[in-house]
Protein backbone atom coordinates (compact mmCIF):
# COMPACT_ATOMS: atom_id res chain seq x y z
CA UNK A 1 0.00 0.00 0.00
CA UNK A 2 1.39 3.46 -1.05
CA UNK A 3 2.42 5.78 1.91
CA UNK A 4 0.37 8.90 2.05
CA UNK A 5 2.28 12.17 2.04
CA UNK A 6 1.19 14.97 4.23
CA UNK A 7 1.56 18.35 3.72
CA UNK A 8 2.08 20.78 6.25
CA UNK A 9 0.92 23.67 4.02
CA UNK A 10 -0.58 23.89 0.35
CA UNK A 11 0.49 26.46 -1.96
CA UNK A 12 -3.13 27.88 -2.53
CA UNK A 13 -3.57 27.91 0.95
CA UNK A 14 -2.46 31.80 0.83
CA UNK A 15 -3.92 35.43 -0.02
CA UNK A 16 -2.75 36.17 -3.33
CA UNK A 17 -1.86 39.05 -4.60
CA UNK A 18 -1.50 40.85 -7.86
CA UNK A 19 2.39 39.44 -7.65
CA UNK A 20 2.32 36.20 -6.45
CA UNK A 21 -1.22 35.36 -8.45
CA UNK A 22 1.14 35.92 -11.74
CA UNK A 23 4.35 34.30 -10.51
CA UNK A 24 1.90 31.36 -9.89
CA UNK A 25 0.12 31.76 -13.34
CA UNK A 26 3.34 32.10 -14.67
CA UNK A 27 4.54 28.79 -15.15
CA UNK A 28 0.86 27.74 -16.35
CA UNK A 29 1.09 29.98 -19.38
CA UNK A 30 4.43 28.68 -20.31
CA UNK A 31 3.42 25.15 -19.88
CA UNK A 32 0.63 25.84 -22.32
CA UNK A 33 2.83 27.81 -24.98
CA UNK A 34 5.29 24.80 -24.76
CA UNK A 35 2.51 22.34 -25.17
CA UNK A 36 1.28 24.75 -27.94
CA UNK A 37 4.61 24.28 -29.37
CA UNK A 38 4.24 20.58 -30.55
CA UNK A 39 2.56 21.23 -33.76
CA UNK A 40 5.35 23.70 -34.46
CA UNK A 41 7.96 21.73 -33.92
CA UNK A 42 6.19 18.95 -36.06
CA UNK A 43 5.79 21.23 -38.71
CA UNK A 44 9.18 22.69 -38.94
CA UNK A 45 10.87 19.03 -39.27
CA UNK A 46 8.03 17.63 -41.74
CA UNK A 47 8.55 20.92 -44.15
CA UNK A 48 12.28 20.49 -44.14
CA UNK A 49 12.60 16.82 -44.25
CA UNK A 50 9.28 15.36 -45.16
CA UNK A 51 8.40 17.73 -47.67
CA UNK A 52 5.05 20.15 -48.53
CA UNK A 53 2.68 17.66 -49.63
CA UNK A 54 3.52 15.98 -46.06
CA UNK A 55 3.10 19.04 -44.36
CA UNK A 56 -0.14 19.91 -45.85
CA UNK A 57 -1.20 15.89 -44.76
CA UNK A 58 -0.41 16.77 -41.52
CA UNK A 59 -2.48 19.70 -41.36
CA UNK A 60 -5.80 17.98 -43.15
CA UNK A 61 -5.34 15.16 -40.70
CA UNK A 62 -4.89 17.47 -37.56
CA UNK A 63 -8.39 18.33 -36.92
CA UNK A 64 -8.97 14.39 -35.75
CA UNK A 65 -6.58 14.58 -33.34
CA UNK A 66 -8.04 17.88 -31.81
CA UNK A 67 -11.30 15.83 -30.59
CA UNK A 68 -8.93 14.38 -28.15
CA UNK A 69 -7.71 17.65 -26.97
CA UNK A 70 -11.18 18.68 -26.61
CA UNK A 71 -12.20 16.07 -24.38
CA UNK A 72 -9.00 16.42 -22.25
CA UNK A 73 -9.82 19.97 -21.52
CA UNK A 74 -13.18 19.52 -20.99
CA UNK A 75 -12.57 16.73 -18.28
CA UNK A 76 -9.68 18.84 -16.83
CA UNK A 77 -11.18 22.44 -16.57
CA UNK A 78 -14.63 20.95 -14.51
CA UNK A 79 -12.98 18.54 -12.92
CA UNK A 80 -9.92 20.11 -11.41
CA UNK A 81 -12.13 22.64 -10.28
CA UNK A 82 -14.47 20.19 -8.45
CA UNK A 83 -11.46 18.37 -7.09
CA UNK A 84 -9.99 21.55 -5.56
CA UNK A 85 -13.61 22.37 -3.90
CA UNK A 86 -13.47 19.04 -2.71
CA UNK A 87 -9.87 19.60 -1.49
CA UNK A 88 -10.69 22.82 -0.11
CA UNK A 89 -13.81 21.43 2.36
CA UNK A 90 -11.61 18.21 3.73
CA UNK A 91 -13.23 15.83 1.80
CA UNK A 92 -10.70 14.40 0.51
CA UNK A 93 -12.43 10.79 0.13
CA UNK A 94 -14.57 12.58 -2.23
CA UNK A 95 -11.75 14.16 -4.22
CA UNK A 96 -9.98 11.37 -4.98
CA UNK A 97 -12.99 9.05 -6.38
CA UNK A 98 -13.46 12.26 -8.51
CA UNK A 99 -9.94 12.11 -9.58
CA UNK A 100 -10.17 8.61 -10.26
CA UNK A 101 -12.96 8.83 -12.20
CA UNK A 102 -11.70 11.39 -14.44
CA UNK A 103 -8.51 9.82 -14.55
CA UNK A 104 -10.05 6.51 -16.71
CA UNK A 105 -12.57 8.81 -18.22
CA UNK A 106 -9.80 10.73 -19.63
CA UNK A 107 -7.90 7.58 -21.00
CA UNK A 108 -11.27 5.56 -21.66
CA UNK A 109 -12.92 8.24 -24.22
CA UNK A 110 -9.92 8.87 -26.35
CA UNK A 111 -9.26 5.24 -26.29
CA UNK A 112 -12.87 4.48 -27.66
CA UNK A 113 -12.27 7.35 -30.05
CA UNK A 114 -8.97 6.17 -31.49
CA UNK A 115 -10.92 2.72 -32.10
CA UNK A 116 -13.31 4.39 -34.09
CA UNK A 117 -11.09 6.25 -35.89
CA UNK A 118 -9.33 3.38 -37.05
CA UNK A 119 -12.51 1.46 -38.35
CA UNK A 120 -13.55 4.12 -39.95
CA UNK A 121 -9.87 5.93 -41.36
CA UNK A 122 -11.11 6.03 -45.18
CA UNK A 123 -14.39 8.08 -44.01
CA UNK A 124 -12.97 10.72 -41.30
CA UNK A 125 -9.99 11.32 -43.76
CA UNK A 126 -12.19 11.98 -46.72
CA UNK A 127 -14.77 14.11 -44.87
CA UNK A 128 -11.50 16.11 -43.42
CA UNK A 129 -10.73 16.93 -47.03
CA UNK A 130 -7.62 14.44 -47.97
CA UNK A 131 -7.38 14.20 -51.41
CA UNK A 132 -5.96 11.28 -53.40
CA UNK A 133 -2.72 12.85 -53.71
CA UNK A 134 -2.64 13.17 -49.80
CA UNK A 135 -4.56 10.82 -48.32
CA UNK A 136 -1.35 7.93 -47.76
CA UNK A 137 0.41 10.39 -45.89
CA UNK A 138 -2.62 11.75 -43.75
CA UNK A 139 -3.18 7.67 -42.85
CA UNK A 140 0.43 7.72 -41.89
CA UNK A 141 -0.18 10.73 -39.89
CA UNK A 142 -3.11 9.71 -38.05
CA UNK A 143 -2.36 5.94 -37.43
CA UNK A 144 1.24 6.99 -36.06
CA UNK A 145 -0.71 8.65 -33.10
CA UNK A 146 -3.82 6.63 -32.54
CA UNK A 147 -2.50 4.19 -30.06
CA UNK A 148 -1.31 7.58 -27.81
CA UNK A 149 -4.97 9.10 -27.44
CA UNK A 150 -5.30 7.72 -23.82
CA UNK A 151 -2.20 9.22 -22.94
CA UNK A 152 -2.89 12.67 -25.06
CA UNK A 153 -6.05 12.63 -22.69
CA UNK A 154 -4.16 12.12 -19.42
CA UNK A 155 -1.50 14.47 -20.39
CA UNK A 156 -4.04 17.31 -20.83
CA UNK A 157 -5.67 16.26 -17.68
CA UNK A 158 -2.82 15.95 -15.72
CA UNK A 159 -1.89 19.53 -16.65
CA UNK A 160 -4.80 20.85 -15.03
CA UNK A 161 -4.40 19.11 -11.95
CA UNK A 162 -0.79 20.26 -11.14
CA UNK A 163 -2.65 23.79 -11.05
CA UNK A 164 -5.32 21.98 -9.09
CA UNK A 165 -2.50 20.37 -6.56
CA UNK A 166 -0.51 23.62 -5.97
CA UNK A 167 2.54 22.96 -8.13
CA UNK A 168 2.60 24.49 -11.84
CA UNK A 169 6.06 24.42 -11.76
CA UNK A 170 6.08 20.46 -11.99
CA UNK A 171 3.53 20.49 -14.89
CA UNK A 172 5.76 22.86 -16.62
CA UNK A 173 8.70 20.78 -16.24
CA UNK A 174 6.81 17.86 -17.46
CA UNK A 175 5.47 19.90 -20.77
CA UNK A 176 9.35 21.23 -21.53
CA UNK A 177 10.53 17.36 -21.16
CA UNK A 178 8.10 16.51 -23.00
CA UNK A 179 8.35 19.14 -25.53
CA UNK A 180 12.43 18.22 -25.49
CA UNK A 181 11.33 14.44 -26.32
CA UNK A 182 9.00 15.64 -29.11
CA UNK A 183 11.65 17.84 -30.99
CA UNK A 184 14.28 15.05 -30.31
CA UNK A 185 12.35 12.43 -31.64
CA UNK A 186 11.04 14.38 -34.82
CA UNK A 187 14.44 14.94 -35.78
CA UNK A 188 15.94 11.20 -35.20
CA UNK A 189 12.46 9.86 -37.00
CA UNK A 190 12.93 12.11 -39.52
CA UNK A 191 16.44 13.27 -40.57
CA UNK A 192 17.99 9.69 -39.71
CA UNK A 193 16.02 7.01 -39.95
CA UNK A 194 13.86 8.88 -42.79
CA UNK A 195 10.15 7.76 -41.38
CA UNK A 196 8.27 10.68 -42.75
CA UNK A 197 5.20 11.82 -41.75
CA UNK A 198 5.05 8.77 -39.78
CA UNK A 199 7.85 9.47 -37.77
CA UNK A 200 6.34 13.08 -36.96
CA UNK A 201 3.13 11.66 -35.53
CA UNK A 202 5.29 8.48 -33.63
CA UNK A 203 7.76 11.50 -31.77
CA UNK A 204 4.26 13.36 -30.55
CA UNK A 205 2.44 10.50 -29.91
CA UNK A 206 5.00 9.40 -27.49
CA UNK A 207 5.89 12.57 -26.18
CA UNK A 208 2.45 12.54 -24.96
CA UNK A 209 3.30 9.43 -23.45
CA UNK A 210 6.14 10.75 -21.69
CA UNK A 211 4.00 13.23 -19.97
CA UNK A 212 1.37 11.19 -19.18
CA UNK A 213 3.74 9.07 -17.16
CA UNK A 214 5.10 11.45 -15.62
CA UNK A 215 1.83 12.47 -14.28
CA UNK A 216 1.10 9.28 -13.29
CA UNK A 217 3.86 8.78 -11.27
CA UNK A 218 3.89 12.56 -9.65
CA UNK A 219 -0.06 12.33 -8.69
CA UNK A 220 0.57 8.12 -7.55
CA UNK A 221 2.79 9.72 -4.80
CA UNK A 222 2.65 13.23 -3.81
CA UNK A 223 -1.11 13.97 -4.70
CA UNK A 224 -3.49 14.13 -1.56
CA UNK A 225 -6.04 13.41 -3.54
CA UNK A 226 -4.96 9.76 -4.05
Amino acid sequence: MRQETKRTHSPLAQKFTNLTLLRFAAPSIAMMLVIALYTVADGIFIGRYAGSDALAASNVAYPAINLIWGIGIMLASGGSALVAKNLGEGRNQEARARFTMLALVAALLPLLVSLLYFAATEQVLTFLGATPALYAMCYDYLVAMLPFFPAGGLMLLFNAFFIADGRPMQGFLVSVASGVTNAVLDYVFLAHLGLGIFGAGLATGIAYLVAAVAGLLYFSRYAPFL
